[in-house]
This record gives C-alpha cells, sequence and structure tokens, in this order.
C-alpha cells in the first residue's frame, strides 16, 4: 500500500492533468476545484504515512540502504554501449524519513499555493496545467533514487516555473524569467555533466566477475558504494587536473555549483529575488516553499552523499559560503523598499543555515538543516502569502509608501505579526529550533578539539540574526502602525482587510510552524536514522566499502 501511495505522488498529478486537457477553457473552477482537491489529497496521503508508519523505529545499520523505505525498483532503460559495455536505468523511487517530511511538506505548500490560486482568471487551463506538472516534478525529485529519474524531474521543474513567472508574472516577468531560465539552466548543465561521470566510472560488479562486461548504473545505492566504481574510474582518481585539484574534487564543486544555484547560495543568488518580484503571488509561494529546498536535498543527497571525502575536506568553504548568505543577503534585504524584494532576500540569507547545518558534518547539523527546510517551507510561504495581500489590498508594497495598516486590519496585522516574529526566531516557532539546532553544531565543529572551521563562521550566523531581526522589526514597523499613510491614495478606505477566506489560508502554516517549535520531537525522532548516516559517512576516512 506504501509503494502505492509514493507513486501516487508523482502519478496522480499527471494523470489529472492528461484529464483536464479536454476540459474547456471556460470552466474555470472545475480546474481550480479539481487541483485544490488533488493537492488535499496529496497532503493527507504524506500526513499518513509520516504518522502511521514507524519512522523512529528505523535503524541506521552501515548503509544508506537501511534508512529507505517502500522502494519501487523496475527496470526501464537497457542501452548498449558495444564493447561489452551497457547503461542500466532503472525507475527506482523510495523515501527515507528526510525525503518524506519534504513530501509532506511540499504537499501542504502546494495545498496552499493552490487555494491562493482561486483568484486568478487569466488563462486559468494553462496556469493549473502547468501547476501540475510542476507538482509532479518535485515529488519524483524527492522520490527518485535513480539519478536519471532525479535529473529528468529536475529539468521538468524548470519548464513550467518559466511559463508560470513568465505569463502571470508583473511587468518586468520577461526579463525574471528568461533569467530564472539561463541561470537554472546552466547549473542543470554541470549536474548533467557530472551524472555522466558517474554513469561511465560506475559498475553494478566489477569485471573480472562478469566474464568483461560492465554494466553501468546511475542507482543512488550503486554509486554510494566504493567497490562499485571500475578501478581506474575517473572520478575516483586523485590525478591532479588543474589549478591543483583533483578530477573528484573538479566533480564535487561542479555538481555543488549547479546545484548551490538552485538553493540559492551567494554568489549565485542574483536570479531568485528578481524571480520573487515578479512572479504571481502563489508561484512565489511555490518558489520559496518547495523549489528552494530541491536545491538543498540535492546537495544534502548528492554532494555529500557521493563525495564525502570531498565534502569534509572543503567543509571550512561550504560554511564561509552560507555565513556569508545569512549576513550578506540579511543586510542587503535591510536596504530593500519593496516588501516581496525583502523578503526574497531573507529567504536567501536562512537558506544559507541549511548550508552551514550539512557542513558541520554532524547528526546535530544534518537534522538542524533538515528542520530549516521545514520550518522555511512553512515561514517563506506565509510571509510571500503576506506580501500577496498588502499588494492587493493597498495597490502597492512599497515599505516607504505604507504606514498604519493595522488601524484598517488588526486581525491581518496580528498575522503579519506573528510570521514575521516566527521567522525572525521566535522561540516557539520552528525556525527557532532549526537555527538553534544549526548553530548548535556550528560551534561545536569550530570550537571541537579537530575544528572543521573558524568560530568566526558561525558569529557572522549569528550576526545575520540580528540584522534579521532588524529588518523584520523594522518593517513590521513601518507597515503597519503609526498614522495611516498611502502612497497611492491618502484615503484610509484604500486598504480593505482581508476577509476570513484570505486569513484560513495562512492558518495551516501557521499551525505547523507552531506546532514543529513547540513539539519539535514529532519531527526530529524520525530523522534519527538519516542523521546517523549522514555522521557516520561524513566521518569515514573515505567513500564506504562495498558492503557484502
Amino acid at each position: 500500500m506504501e509503494k502505492i501511495v509514493l507513486n501516487a505522488f508523482i502519478f496522480l498529478p499527471l494523470v489529472l492533468a492528461l484529464g483536464l486537457i479536454p476540459v474547456s477553457a471556460e470552466r474555470k473552477n472545475v480546474f481550480r476545484a479539481a487541483v485544490v482537491l488533488l493537492c488535499l489529497i496529496q497532503f493527507f496521503l504524506s500526513t499518513w504515512l509520516w504518522l502511521m508508519v514507524g519512522w523512529s523505529e528505523v535503524k541506521y545499520s552501515g548503509g544508506f540502504e537501511s534508512i529507505l523505505l517502500f522502494q519501487t525498483h523496475l527496470p526501464w532503460i537497457e542501452l548498449s554501449l558495444g564493447h561489452q559495455s551497457a547503461i542500466q536505468i532503472n525507475y527506482h523511487i523510495g523515501a527515507d524519513a528526510s525525503a518524506m517530511l519534504l513530501v509532506w511538506m511540499s504537499s501542504l505548500v502546494f495545498f496552499v499555493a493552490a487555494l491562493s490560486s482561486w483568484k486568478l482568471n487569466e488563462k486559468v487551463k494553462s496556469y493549473f496545467l502547468l501547476f501540475l506538472v510542476l507538482n509532479a516534478s518535485v515529488m519524483g525529485c524527492f522520490l527518485s533514487l535513480d539519478l536519471f529519474l532525479f535529473f529528468l524531474f529536475f529539468e521538468f521543474m524548470l519548464l513550467p516555473m518559466y511559463f508560470l513567472i513568465g505569463i502571470w508574472g508583473g511587468p518586468r516577468r520577461h526579463y525574471a524569467s528568461i533569467k530564472f531560465f539561463l541561470y537554472t539552466l546552466f547549473g542543470s548543465l554541470l549536474v548533467l555533466g557530472v551524472l555522466v561521470l558517474l554513469l561511465l566510472s560506475s559498475t553494478l560488479a566489477q569485471p573480472e566477475y562478469t566474464g568483461g562486461v560492465v554494466v553501468h548504473s546511475l542507482d543512488l545505492r550503486v554509486l554510494m558504494q566504493k567497490g562499485n566504481y571500475l578501478k581506474d574510474a575517473v572520478v575516483m582518481s586523485d590525478q591532479v587536473l588543474f589549478a591543483g585539484l583533483s578530477v573528484r574534487e573538479v566533480a564535487f564543486w561542479l555538481l555543488s555549483i549547479g546545484l548551490l544555484i538552485k538553493l540559492p547560495a551567494v554568489p549565485f543568488h542574483t536570479w531568485l529575488p528578481d524571480a520573487h518580484v515578479e512572479a504571481a503571488t502563489p508561484v512565489s509561494v511555490l518558489l520559496a516553499g518547495v523549489l528552494l529546498k530541491v536545491g538543498a536535498f540535492g546537495l544534502m543527497r548528492l554532494s555529500f552523499g557521493l563525495f564525502p571525502d570531498v565534502a569534509m575536506a572543503n567543509a571550512h568553504i561550504l560554511a564561509a559560503l552560507g555565513a556569508v548568505a545569512i549576513l550578506y543577503t540579511a543586510w542587503v534585504a535591510l536596504a530593500q523598499n519593496d516588501l516581496k524584494a525583502m523578503i526574497a532576500y531573507a529567504s536567501v540569507s536562512h537558506m544559507g543555515f541549511v548550508l552551514l547545518g550539512l557542513s558541520t558534518g554532524s547528526s546535530v547539523g544534518f537534522s538542524g538543516a533538515v528542520f530549516q527546510m521545514l520550518s522555511h517551507g512553512l515561514l517563506s510561504a506565509g510571509l510571500f502569502l503576506i506580501a500577496g495581500v498588502v499588494k492587493e489590498q493597498a495597490g502597492t508594497r512599497e515599505i516607504s509608501g505604507l504606514g498604519g495598516l493595522f488601524h484598517r486590519s488588526p486581525g491581518f496585522t496580528a498575522l503579519a505579526v506573528l510570521l514575521f516574529f516566527a521567522s525572525l526566531g521566535l522561540p516557539g516557532f520552528s525556525a527557532f529550533v532549526a537555527e538553534f539546532l544549526v548553530l548548535t553544531g556550528a560551534f561545536s565543529a569550530a570550537t571541537g578539539p579537530l575544528p572543521i572551521f573558524g568560530l568566526w563562521v558561525p558569529v557572522l550566523a549569528l550576526a545575520g540574526l540580528l540584522v534579521g531581526a532588524g529588518y523584520f522589526i523594522w518593517a513590521l514597523q513601518r507597515l503597519f502602525f503609526g498614522p495611516y499613510f498611502n502612497v497611492v491614495t491618502e484615503e484610509i478606505t484604500r486598504f480593505k482587510a482581508p476577509g476570513l477566506q484570505d486569513k484560513l489560508i495562512f492558518f495551516p502554516l501557521v499551525f505547523f510552524s507552531l506546532l514543529a517549535g513547540l513539539f519539535p520531537s514529532l519531527w526530529l525522532d524520525p530523522l534519527q536514522a538519516g542523521s546517523d548516516w549522514f555522521f557516520a559517512l561524513m566521518n569515514s576516512a573515505s567513500m564506504p566499502s562495498l558492503t557484502p
């Protein structure tokens, strides 16, 4: 049953999209209701899998496969390369607790985004068909255990998001969508190049045991075992390629840069603020709440999972990138006058904690990084919804052009205050737990017997939190308090208080952020097996040997 449900996350959106193609574009409510219902079903199914399956009972026992559940493994592509060489690609999906947690979070964010798309009236049919393709692609990325399949879904995310920004975005939507496309396409090409290198270096069994026949595979379980690489594999070579870097180190950095663009990390982040500012509110919700997690998840699974030795040798560089992103983009957010741009830079800043947590190579750092993905998905989605309501009701997002919105809607102001303070790390909400875990891991890594990086790294991250508190509180003070002011019109009636339906959209995001903050063990305990795997992998001298 569980295997069927996992496959349903990928295929239900695609089947629904095919079923909706013949429906007349004039029947807008059919598309709206169908997509909302599908996302609600996905959320209930993922909640059932998370609560009813004993994730906390899964124990790490020396291999990546020991933490995986519900695998579906079917032959797909078998291609002969001649000279006793072949490629085997499988339809292979499954989940560990971290992947399942991200599927659950994504299903919730997709549901919220579908609800917030209800008011959209332009090209409704095309919008929701692209929405469904994006949904299936994201779920496929989190569940894929064959890297060919992962890359396929990774690429399919690019096209629907490009059109969602370029068609339903703001005045500079074409510039923003093309910039998004070019940046992410460049990152994808880097990832593809490394995957080809890994494919040609791998083997399901050494040739001397198979009569000289080499069968290459991109199965993640195969690639995580040192014994499943050819003895003369280029990707395992320590031979210096250029600038003092070995082939293996170059492959690691190419793969990591490709995924850091999607994260995004400084200095590869400049596409994101433009995309957020121009995208429609539901698209920004998906971009921040879901798509950025694919880059973080890929970094954790691929860069750290396949190159643990190189990752730990360069952990000081990755940690520095994370800390710089936290502080630098927090400063940039402080200077923004557009509310949406401020939240976009804040989003990059908070994703820096994911990179910092992974760079510690510790269990607590891993748990903090995954928990930050969960927290950021919930809270960034809520923040972009706040920006959307302000724009819709006030006619502008300029922070300097608004003030005193509390007088028009005390209830909406309370909601904004709650989300802003939750995002800056108020105890009792998910962000506090995530940042506490990451900083604990970072200070331990910086002050232990064998420091991984300098103490300045977690200190920079702490400074970023202080700056973050500054831009959140300053924006709240200017937008919601003091005398009423609106640069569009001085009439106080210009800002209409959001209705109950608009406010209810925020409820699941705030509720689950609060629940995760008050009872983090509901999420952290199931992650223990994955944390143990990550810690063992990062602290091994090299890639783990082939298990018998």
